[in-house]
């Protein structure tokens, strides 16, 4: 068993990679190869290149996240000694060497019982600190478990919500959405996947009305999903709406299997004058939200603000599970318990927003559509955009910008 310490993860982690680093560093430099090449190292040592090229960069590099896979596992760090021995390293210097790496496997054992699972700590905290690259690594690892289970999955999810002052009745919003699914495939045909969700409520949890939904598409005018048929593949998938108290949830119909089933869908609604446009006591913010329970490759999100409602930054996005988070209310929510999500939405630069993305090709296509059909101007507006790969499930992503006070009369 190893033994017990007062110091944090952290402080326990850092402080034996240190130590490592340290011990090595002066086994190369005693054997007069501390800034060596890899490959010089092997040739001199008889090593392993592999093996040369973990030791180099465990000594040479700035410890990050990525440095747990350059430390050697046991047979392999005995093996560097042994290469050093023979080279008549000093006893002491080796000794002290296998000591810290003793200390370094006692500290594994002690947080986290193995390699895998001490990873995965670093992964989460280097997130946290806004590093997402190698958390990104175990989404994309739970997107292909997923895929399999729920036997669905979509190459693109996209996104867009967009907000601007009523023209007859200022004090209030019309409000658009765009979005849909690229690349569906199905793995089992009773496979189906919820595109969207209809919801409305005030950040304290007041009652709030549904809005009345119009579609974009005049040849889709419902009851039921909001279709875009141009920017659909054909034949048209099947989409089915379920009712649910204050709630309408679209779902893509089971269908085909494997690649003859590939489906691209795309759905678009607007509401007029239906939104409060100014801070008052039920709300202090405006937020879209977005349910993820599929497995999805890639997610774009934008959100798109008239100018005159004179948002120059939004509120930093929130990733929250759903089965604890993600149905809270605003106020209501823990910040603790939200997923960490270092990525970041940018401004969408040019004189009218730049909408155009490699991840859907007729996306500008698909804009126009909104702002022809709510006679808006491309140049009036911000843009803002999220991209995250292989987001988690289930949850929800939310984004949300201030809302401001009304003018004194």
């Amino acid at each position: 068993m190893p033994s017990e310490t007062t110091l944090s993860f952290q402080e326990d982690y850092h402080g034996c990679i240190d130590g490592l680093r340290n011990v090595l560093t002066e086994l190369l430099n005693g054997a007069g190869v501390l800034h060596a090449r890899p490959q010089e190292l092997a040739r001199e040592f008889k090593l392993n290149k592999n093996l040369a090229w973990k030791i180099s960069k465990l000594v040479h590099e700035t410890p990050n996240h990525e440095t747990l896979s350059f430390i050697p596992g046991s047979s392999g760090f005995q093996i560097v000694l042994t290469a050093f021995a023979k080279h008549g390293l000093d006893s002491a210097t080796l000794a002290k060497a296998e000591a810290a790496f003793q200390s370094f496997q006692d500290m594994v054992e002690r947080h986290a019982d193995d390699r895998t699972t001490l990873q995965l700590l670093i992964d989460s905290l280097a997130a946290q600190g806004g590093d997402g690259k190698r958390l990104e690594e175990s989404r994309r690892l739970a997107y292909q478990g997923n895929s399999g289970i729920l036997g669905i999955q979509a190459r693109v999810r996209f996104a867009s919500f967009f907000v601007a002052p009523n023209p007859e009745n200022p004090d209030m919003l019309d409000t658009a959405f765009l979005g849909g699914l690229l690349g569906v495939r199905r793995f089992r045909p009773n496979a189906s996947w919820p595109l969207n969700r209809h919801t409305s409520f005030n950040d304290d949890g007041s009652p709030c009305p549904m809005p009345n939904i119009i579609p974009l598409d005049p040849l889709y005018p419902g009851p039921g999903p909001t279709l875009i048929g141009d920017f659909c593949s054909k034949p048209t998938p099947e989409v089915r709406v379920r009712n649910l108290p204050r709630m309408e949830i679209y779902e893509l119909a089971p269908g085909p299997i494997g690649n003859s089933g590939v489906a691209d869908i795309c759905i678009g609604h607007y509401t007029l004058g239906e939104v409060p446009r100014y801070r008052d006591e039920h709300n202090h913010f405006g937020e879209f939200h977005l349910f993820l329970s599929s497995p999805i490759e890639t997610l774009q999100f934008d959100l798109v603000l008239h100018k005159d409602l004179d948002v120059e930054e939004l509120l930093d996005p929130i990733l929250a599970l759903n089965f604890n988070q993600a149905e809270a209310h605003p106020q209501e929510r823990n910040k603790d318990e939200q997923l960490p999500m270092p990525e970041k939405p940018r401004l969408l630069f040019g004189a009218k927003p730049a909408f155009s993305t490699p991840l859907v090709e007729r996306y500008n296509e698909m804009t126009d559509t909104v702002f022809d059909r709510l006679h808006w101007k491309p140049e009036d507006f911000r843009a803002w955009r999220l991209e995250l790969s292989y987001p988690p499930l289930p949850a929800t992503l939310a984004m949300s910008f201030p809302l401001h006070d009304p003018p004194k009369e």
